[in-house]
């Protein structure tokens, strides 16, 4: 799993000296990729709470790169494909940092880390999440899928899923360029 985890970070770098331009925190946030993927499982809603290595990364980046997480939000907000395609919630983003009990993090910070006016519909995402999204204590767990004769159904490993959502979200935040 290492060495596939490695050849693909690899591939995500070459991707990223590739792209010509575009936008400073596009090219920033796509360099801390390689941590945000603890927190996968939490932000598609298969897992109930996230990971002590999520939380652990959560606050790292809060630390180093806030402006980071509230991109990925915004990124996610704004119905980007790869996250549709890979199933990352926005309320399960927006719920990060307060089920994780990161201190001192606020997603209401972000539109002034991302340099958006207040009163843009972007800043909105932010201003307005505390409507949006239930409280981090609120029940989030879901049904355990059964088979037809009762016995639970286990999920393989996930190794591809976690690959390409980290790809995903490198896609994400490398800018397009607009010919």
């Amino acid at each position: 799993m290492n060495r596939l985890l490695l050849m693909m970070m690899a591939a995500v770098m070459m991707m990223m000296m590739a792209a010509e331009g575009g936008d400073n925190l596009a090219e920033k946030c796509g360099q801390v990729v390689q941590k945000v993927i603890p927190c996968l499982g939490f932000a598609t809603g298969k897992e109930a709470t996230p990971s002590k290595q999520c939380c652990d990364s959560a606050t790292v980046i809060k630390d180093t790169d806030p402006e980071c997480l509230c991109y990925i939000i915004q990124q996610t907000h704004k119905g980007s494909a790869e996250s549709k395609s890979m199933g990352i919630r926005e309320d399960r983003l927006l719920q990060l940092p307060s089920a994780c009990q990161v201190k001192n993090a606020s997603i209401s910070n972000c539109p002034k880390l991302l340099g958006l006016s207040p009163s843009s519909p972007d800043a909105a995402i932010f201003t307005n999440a505390s409507k949006l999204t239930p409280p981090s204590s609120a029940n989030t767990e879901t049904a355990t899928p059964q088979s037809p004769n009762g016995s639970v159904v286990r999920a393989p490993p996930m190794i591809f899923e976690v690959m390409v959502m980290a790809l995903a979200i490198v896609l994400i935040t490398i800018p397009t360029r607009n010919s």
